[in-house]
């Protein structure tokens, strides 16, 4: 990730006045954000994207800027290091922008394999998240299934079924 893809997604922003599957903003004038496990969660188990803070949404995406580049970028590690299951390895850049600072983070799609990535605090079934639009959405329990399946090899049309007798086929 560079600058141009940052300022890029930030022209995006402020064109289509929405965020995307993409691409996500946080406020963080006042300190670390209280709630982005789900972003980082559903951008891993998605597509990937950009998550920008120091952007206003409420304000047609403003800069306001970061309370502390260092920290925040610790708090991020710190939480993509120690709290997702499996481990993300975010990209992070800071740079000023319209006079302020602030700290862009890419986070790559995890390899299926590997899904779902989660917040382990809240467990699997309710810290898995994936992106629809501009939102992030606790993943279903058949979305879960479906991914734990494909992690275990499990082929539904091959497991056999117990209350089946040889009249049942066709």
């Amino acid at each position: 990730m560079d600058q141009k893809e940052v300022l890029e997604a930030i022209n995006y922003l402020r064109k289509y006045k929405t965020e995307t599957d993409r691409i996500e903003v946080k406020t963080a004038k006042g300190g670390f954000p209280k709630k982005c496990y789900d972003t980082f969660s559903s951008f891993s188990n998605k597509y990937g994207g950009i998550i920008i803070f120091g952007l206003s949404e409420d304000n047609d995406f403003t800069t306001e800027g970061v309370y502390d580049v260092k920290d925040l970028q610790k708090q991020i590690t710190d939480l993509c290091s120690d709290s997702m299951e499996p481990t993300i390895r975010p990209d992070i850049l800071a740079f000023e922008f319209e006079g302020k600072n602030i700290l862009a983070v890419k986070i790559e799609e995890i390899l299926q394999n590997k899904k779902p990535c989660y917040y382990k605090p809240s467990g699997i079934k309710n810290g898995s998240y994936t992106r629809i639009g501009d939102r992030d959405d606790k993943m279903t329990d058949y979305e879960l299934y479906s991914l734990q399946s494909y992690k275990d090899h499990i082929f539904e049309d091959t497991r056999p079924n117990k209350r089946a007798n040889i009249e049942d086929l066709n």
